[in-house]
Formats: C-alpha cells, sequence, structure tokens
C-alpha cells in the first residue's frame, strides 16, 4: 500500500508555513490559521463527522445548555500549529512572555523537592507552547511525544522544541531515560488523554468509554515522583500567550491498590479539563466510543 500524499509532503509544508509565519504579522498569522482550519475541516468529512459526535457525547457528560461548535475544535488546533510555525521561524518570543500562570509556585516547589514531576494534562490549548514556556523558565522539562510517521516532520518538530530548550523522550525509547531523568528532579510531561501504548486500561470517560494510559502512574510508583494536575487554555479574548492552570500536586501510594486509586484520579482530572472546554479538545481520531 503506498504512503498517503500528505505522509511525502508534510514536513515541505511545515517548512513552508515557518517561512512564511516568519513574515506575517501577529493578526495576519492568526486569521490565516482560523483560514486553513476552516478548510481541513471542509476538506475532511470524515473526521468533521467524528467530532461533531465526540463533543455531543462531552455536552451530554457535562450538562452544557448550548451544544459546543464542532468548528472550534479545527480552529483552535491550527492556531495551534500556526503558534509553533511562529516559533520554529523565530517570533514566538511574544507568545511565551505573554503565558500567565498564576500557581507556579506548585510546579516550583516539587521541581525543587528533587523527587521528580509529572505534569499531567490534555490535549487542549496549546500545549506545546506550554512545554517550551516551563523550559524558557528554567525547568528541566522532558516532553513525552509520539513520532511522526515521517521522519523528516518527525526531525523538523524536535528541532524546534529542543531549541525551546526541552528534552524529547519518543514513546518506543528506552524507559530508562525517563527514570533518570525524574530521579535526577527533573519534569516529564505527559498527554494522559490519548493511548499510544500497547497496555492501557478501558474506562468509562466523558459519557463514553475509552483507553486511558497507565505507564506514567507506575513511573510515579516506582520513583516517588510528583503528580501535578494542569491544563493550558486559551484567553477568551483570543489574544495571546493563555494561561497554564497548576492544581494540587499528589503521588501514587504503593501496591495495586495505589494505582487503581491513582488511575480514578488521574482520569477524574482529565474529565474535568476537557468538560469545561471542550472547544479547546483537538483530538480528531474517534477514541470516546459509546458506553
Amino acid at each position: 500500500m503506498s504512503a498517503p500524499f500528505g505522509y511525502w509532503t508534510s514536513h515541505l509544508l511545515y517548512r513552508a508555513g515557518a517561512l512564511i509565519a516568519g513574515h506575517l504579522g501577529r493578526e495576519t498569522a492568526r486569521r490565516t490559521a482560523a483560514v486553513v482550519g476552516a478548510y481541513f475541516r471542509l476538506a475532511h468529512p470524515g473526521v468533521a463527522a467524528t467530532v461533531r459526535r465526540q463533543l455531543a457525547m462531552i455536552d451530554a457528560y457535562a450538562g452544557l445548555d448550548r451544544p459546543t461548535s464542532a468548528t472550534a475544535p479545527f480552529g483552535h488546533f491550527s492556531r495551534t500549529v500556526a503558534e509553533f510555525l511562529q516559533i520554529a521561524a523565530g517570533r514566538g518570543a511574544y507568545l511565551l512572555e505573554s503565558v500567565d500562570a498564576p500557581r507556579e509556585d506548585r510546579l516550583r516547589d516539587c521541581a525543587a523537592s528533587g523527587h521528580g514531576v509529572i505534569f499531567l494534562s490534555a490535549h487542549i490549548g496549546n500545549w506545546e507552547l506550554a512545554g517550551l514556556w516551563a523550559a524558557s523558565r528554567g525547568y528541566d522539562l522532558m516532553l513525552a511525544v509520539r513520532p511522526h510517521p515521517n521522519p523528516a516532520t518527525d526531525r523538523f518538530f524536535d528541532a524546534v522544541r529542543r531549541r525551546g530548550g526541552l528534552k524529547i523522550f519518543a514513546l518506543g525509547d528506552d524507559q530508562q531515560r525517563l527514570v533518570s531523568h525524574l530521579r535526577n528532579g527533573g519534569v516529564l510531561a505527559i498527554l494522559g488523554d490519548r493511548n499510544f501504548t500497547r497496555g492501557g486500561r478501558e474506562t468509562a470517560f466523558l459519557g463514553g468509554t475509552t483507553i486511558l494510559p497507565t505507564g506514567y502512574l507506575r513511573l510515579a510508583q516506582s520513583t516517588g515522583a510528583w503528580i501535578l494536575p494542569g491544563v493550558h487554555r486559551r484567553p477568551a479574548d483570543a489574544g495571546p500567550g493563555g494561561r497554564v492552570d497548576f492544581q494540587d500536586p499528589w503521588r501514587v501510594d504503593a501496591g495495586e491498590d495505589g494505582l487503581d486509586a491513582a488511575f480514578d484520579r488521574a482520569r477524574d482530572h482529565l474529565q474535568a479539563i476537557i468538560s469545561a472546554a471542550p472547544a479547546q479538545w483537538t483530538v480528531f481520531d474517534p477514541v470516546l466510543e459509546t458506553r
């Protein structure tokens, strides 16, 4: 079976996008991203149908009176890409400077403890910007990523991340790197709303069912690392930067009972941050199934 056209062209498109982003004004870049997001939605009706179905499940779960617009996640994701390309072009400093983190002390205190920190969030807002912001603040942050199927695109993404001070752990790498990083007091960023591992646990989630990863919880249990729940959200006025909210940190207790309790606590956190801002949840694969 031949690879899809986008497989071969994706890295060229991203590189071209970075060149264009380097010459566009901030407002022009934002408007251009909105147009690209609308085009992607119209060009992929199957993906749009998946987004509508999953948003309807989340709206019912959250008890929202008005349905979430199915166009919103496409706009948020295209803006995330545009902001990443601005950073790639060396014009993203204003984004990092505009991030608001009123409870950064929670991250600072966990990192200073020397036990390591697992920052747990979801595909909400601009998670790439949140990681780069933390690195710019001097935190030793490693980002767990799913490699892009095109190696050239993967190298492009990782080069931008590393220039911003991030360390990269690609799924499938030696997990001893994670253990060493945490035991040296580092921060590991995890997006726990998608399972890309061979394991995971099926669970009730956002009014349906899904499979959520469990490996990071076992990692926290074995190393004594803190679980620091949080989320990045975009501002309501569509301004730059957004806000990173850090919640109360906790640890995973010993034994299987400790893992079960930690899984439930992590799942509840993910459900809470997604149902609070479903328009910013940029997951386009069919991950929610009807119970």
